[in-house]
Formats: C-alpha cells, sequence, structure tokens
C-alpha cells in the first residue's frame, strides 16, 4: 500500500486517491472512473468511448474510423483513404481528399472541382475561385490560395501545413500526425501510435495511451501519468501526486520524488540519484561514484581513482574513498566519513548523521538509527523490523509480509498473495487481489471490490460504484447499470443495446451496425460496407461511399452525386 492507503492491481499499478479502478492491462483509470479501453489506453473524463484501433473517441461520442482516425465532432462519416470528412459530412473522394463543402463533382483525374466549377488544369489539379496557378500534385486549392500539399490532402481555410499521411489539418494549423490521425482544435502534438491528444498539447505517448490534461510526460508502459507531470514509470505503475521519479521494480516512490533502487527499494525523501550498488545518494543529488560511495554536496569533479572530491579539494584517499569536509580519516572499505566521524560500515554504505549502525546490505541508514534490513532495503523512520522480502515497513511497526508487499498503516495481517492490506485490516484475497475499505467479502477472479460492496464479476473486471451487474467478457459496467456487452467493448451511459462486432454504441441507443461501424447520434440506419450514415438516415451506398444529406441517388464509381442529382463526372 502507498501512504494513503491506495489499492493495488494485478499488474504491479497503484490505484490514485479516488479509488478509480485498475485496467486490464497495466493502466490506472482516471479520476471520474472512466472506463478502460481494450488497448492499453485511458477514458478521457467524459466517458467517450474507445475505438478499435488505439484511438480515443472526442467528447462527443463521435464514431470511430477503419483507418486509425478520430472522426470530427459532427459524426462525419470516416473516408475509404485515411481522411476524414468536413463538418458537414460532404462525399469523400477517390484520391485520398475532401470534397468541399457544397458537394462540386469530381474531376476525371482524382482531383475535387472547387464552388464554382472552374476547370481543371494540365497537371491534375484544380483552379481555385481567383485563378491561383494550379498544384504540382493532384491536389486542390482551398478558397484563399493556401499552399498545395505533397500527399494529395487539401489544406484547410487558413493555410495550414499539409500532413504526411492524407489526413486534414484542423483550423487552427495543428501540426499533423504521422499515424492517419486527426489532431485535436489546439494545435496538440501528434502521436506516435494512433491515438488523439487532450485539449491542451500534451505531449505524445509511446504507447496508445492518452496524456492527462496537464501536458504530462509520456510512459513507457500502457499507465497514465497523474495530473502533476509526474515522469513515467518503466514498471506498470503510477506516480504520486508530487513527480515522484519512477521505481525499477514495480514499487511507487514515496512523496517527495525520491529515484527509485535496483532492489525495491524506496529511496528516501530527497530525490536524490540512485547508486549503481543499492545504495542510496546524499541529499543533493551529487552524481554517484563508480566504486559503491556516495558523493558529497556539490557534485566536485572526480579523482583519478572512481572517487569525487569534497568542497575543498581535499586529496583523494588510497582506498577509492573521498574525504569528508573536515579531513576525516577514509574508511577501510571504500565508504565516505560522514559529518561527525563516525565510524565507517563494513559494506560499502555510508553512515547517517547520527552515527546510526551500518547496514549488512549496501543500504543507507534513515535517520533515526534503525535497524538496517537484511534484504537492501531501507527501514522508515520508527525503527520498524526488517523486512524479509525486499519490502520497507510501513511507519508503525506492522510486521513484515512473506511476499514481497508492504503493510499498510494498522499492522493488518499479511496477505498471502504479493498484495497489501487496506486500511482496516480487511481479510486478505485468495487471488491477487486487495479488499476494499470495508472489509467486503473477496472476488473469486482477480478483482477489486469498489467501494459499496458491490458483487464480483466472474471474469477479471471491477464492478462500478453502484453495485452494477458484471460483464461477461471482461469490461466494466458503466456507472449507471448499462448491460453488458457479448465483445469486449463498453456500454455508454444511457445502457443503450450492445452491438455484435466489438463496437460501442453511441448516447442515444441508436441500432448497432454489422460491420464495425458506429451509428450516429439519431438512430440512423447502419450501412453494410463499413460506412456510417449521416445525420438524416439517408441511404447507404452499395460501394462503400456515404450518401450526401438529400438522399441523392449512389454513383456505379464509389462516387456520390451531388445534391441536384447531377450526373457525375
Amino acid at each position: 500500500m502507498t501512504k494513503h492507503g491506495y489499492l493495488q492491481t494485478q499488474d504491479n499499478t497503484v490505484m490514485t486517491r479516488h479509488g478509480d479502478l485498475p485496467t486490464q492491462d497495466n493502466t490506472v483509470m482516471t479520476r471520474h472512473g472512466d472506463l478502460p479501453t481494450q488497448d492499453n489506453t485511458v477514458m478521457t473524463r467524459h466517458g467517450d468511448l474507445p475505438t478499435q484501433d488505439n484511438t480515443v473517441m472526442t467528447r462527443h461520442g463521435d464514431p470511430q474510423t477503419q483507418d486509425n482516425t478520430v472522426m470530427t465532432r459532427h459524426g462525419d462519416p470516416q473516408t475509404q483513404d485515411n481522411t476524414v470528412m468536413t463538418r458537414h459530412g460532404d462525399p469523400q473522394t477517390q484520391d485520398n481528399t475532401v470534397m468541399t463543402r457544397h458537394g462540386d463533382l469530381p474531376t476525371q483525374d482524382n482531383t475535387v472541382m472547387t464552388r464554382h466549377g472552374d476547370p481543371q488544369t494540365q497537371d491534375n489539379t484544380v483552379m481555385t475561385r481567383h485563378g491561383d496557378p494550379p498544384t504540382q500534385d493532384n491536389t486542390v486549392m482551398t478558397r484563399h490560395g493556401d499552399l498545395q500539399t505533397q500527399d494529395n490532402t487539401v489544406m484547410t481555410r487558413h493555410g495550414d501545413l499539409p500532413t504526411q499521411d492524407n489526413t486534414v489539418m484542423t483550423r487552427h494549423g495543428d501540426l499533423p500526425t504521422q499515424d492517419n490521425t486527426v489532431m485535436t482544435q489546439h494545435g496538440d502534438l501528434q502521436t506516435q501510435d494512433n491515438t488523439v491528444m487532450t485539449r491542451h498539447g500534451d505531449p505524445q505517448t509511446q504507447d496508445n495511451t492518452v496524456m492527462t490534461r496537464h501536458g504530462d510526460p509520456q510512459t513507457q508502459d500502457n499507465t497514465v501519468m497523474t495530473r502533476h507531470g509526474d515522469p513515467q514509470t518503466q514498471d506498470n505503475t503510477v506516480m504520486t501526486r508530487h513527480g515522484d521519479l519512477p521505481t525499477q521494480d514495480n514499487t511507487v516512490m514515496t512523496r517527495h520524488g525520491d529515484l527509485p533502487t535496483q532492489d525495491n527499494t524506496v529511496m528516501t525523501r530527497h530525490g536524490d540519484p540512485q547508486t549503481q550498488d543499492n545504495t542510496v545518494m546524499t541529499r543533493h543529488g551529487d552524481p554517484q561514484t563508480q566504486d559503491n560511495t556516495v558523493m558529497t554536496r556539490h557534485g566536485d569533479p572526480q579523482t583519478q581513482d572512481n572517487t569525487v572530491m569534497t568542497r575543498h579539494g581535499d586529496l583523494p584517499t588510497q582506498d577509492n574513498t573521498v574525504m569528508t569536509r573536515h579531513g576525516d580519516l577514509p574508511t577501510q572499505d571504500n565508504t565516505v566519513m560522514t559529518r561527525h566521524g563516525d565510524l565507517p560500515t563494513q559494506d560499502n554504505t555510508v553512515m547517517t548523521r547520527h552515527g546510526d549502525l551500518p547496514t549488512q546490505d549496501n543500504t543507507v541508514m534513515t535517520r533515526h538509527g534503525d535497524l538496517p534490513t537484511q534484504d537492501n532495503t531501507v527501514m522508515t523512520r520508527h525503527g520498524d523490523l526488517p523486512t524479509q522480502d525486499n519490502t520497507v515497513i510501513t511507519r508503525h511497526g506492522d510486521l513484515p509480509t512473506q511476499d514481497n508487499t508492504v503493510m499498510t498503516r494498522h499492522g493488518d495481517p499479511q496477505t498471502q498473495d504479493n498484495t497489501g492490506m487496506t486500511r482496516h485490516g480487511d481479510p486478505q484475497t485468495q487471488d491477487n487481489t486487495v479488499m476494499t475499505r470495508y472489509g467486503y467479502p473477496q472476488t473469486q477472479d482477480n478483482t477489486v471490490m469498489t467501494r459499496h460492496g458491490d458483487l464480483p464479476t466472474q471474469d477479471n473486471t471491477v464492478m462500478t460504484r453502484h453495485g452494477d451487474l458484471p460483464t461477461q467478457d471482461n469490461t466494466v459496467m458503466t456507472r449507471h447499470g448499462d448491460l453488458p456487452t457479448q465483445d469486449n467493448t463498453v456500454m455508454t451511459r444511457h445502457g443503450d443495446p450492445q452491438t455484435q462486432d466489438n463496437t460501442v454504441m453511441t448516447r442515444h441507443g441508436d441500432l448497432p451496425t454489422q460491420d464495425n461501424t458506429v451509428m450516429t447520434r439519431h438512430r440512423d440506419l447502419p450501412t453494410q460496407d463499413n460506412t456510417v450514415i449521416t445525420r438524416h438516415g439517408d441511404l447507404p451506398t452499395q460501394d462503400n461511399t456515404v450518401m450526401t444529406r438529400h438522399g441523392d441517388l449512389p454513383t456505379q464509381d464509389n462516387t456520390v452525386m451531388t445534391r441536384h442529382g447531377d450526373p457525375q463526372t
């Protein structure tokens, strides 16, 4: 358990302060109980639905695309070529471009005509309203003569830069993505993994996750950073609130950003960097030595024998140690004497300020002379007994565990399954889970009970706060007891019926599609060809296109007729 009695997950992560539920993929839920995705991402704050391709839906439940892009805010249909439709559901082109707002006719050379049917150029481009010169790459100029793209896309209204992947830039010149996604409205940085950045330009993730609102750095392990930009973990854990550094061993750092050790221990409170030999650096993060010693406070340049000089240029010792500030005699074991001439240790460690006894395992004693551990850990402040399994005892001398866990604050009995007890000494589980705060009965499937004694699930999921029924497919129920899906998806907030194809229904109970797409907001009928119907229930085409708003007839060549049924080109 962390200092605040947080619960641990099945995948070496730590629950946040608000009892958020753990995911099935080493991630941590956000503060508002958002649902986890099936692909190591985390839902945004408003319960947006997950996609099938490691992306995150926008705030208004827009349907997902088939090509790792994200639909715009108005549920516009997806394209067949990794682009995104404009706001008014204009039909797509045959060459990875986007039609203009008025359904102008397509050209014979895979370009799109502008609003006034200007004649095409000799190089497969189309002239804009003002006779702008043609492009060199089969694209169409926008209203204001914006520069052409190099990749058969169309520039937005303000001369935004083109993308490198057949997508369309948003209205504010956001940078293009490298993975067929669409940037949000505020120029957020692109992702490397088919995800969508949040609204505030948070840096991209490397692992299909979504950054929190404050630009926290990315994780390396499918986790989500906390609110204050804490550095990422290397082991599927979640950092605490104050930017503590990650551990190397599935543990959680203490409150003050101390660095992790190499031996399943926790660094002291001042974030000093770790050593290469299971020791702890002094208070000021001086660089480490090459010989199992600790640097002095000011990182003076090193000697010729793998030691570091102290503040006053004291001469180095003959045994790879460093003299302290007052010319204290060197030790016989490659250690450094503390300020008060404390006796050296027998194991390449450094004594603390009060002459505490040395440890037997290359660790550093805490401030109050606590007894040393037998397993490369550091004792807490009150002389608690050491553990036998590379853990650290909590503040009240609780008994050590037998399974590499840490006891909670009240001496609760240890678990038998590498977990930590909750705050009230609830009985342990038999399946590597952690009981909730009020001693609810344990689950049979490696899950964790929620705060209100909800019944456990049968499929390694976690119940929501209101006793919703468990799902049959390793998903998590939403807040209102919606029925579970049969295909590893998560229902929306209003109990909409589930789909049969691993998709998620929109907010108003629209009927599911048969082709892994998501219906728009008004129960429009699904298509048979992996497309999405527009807002007014227009009939689907037979060629993977989408009809415009007035039910115009589809063409035979994967194009869409204009609003008045004009013949195609």
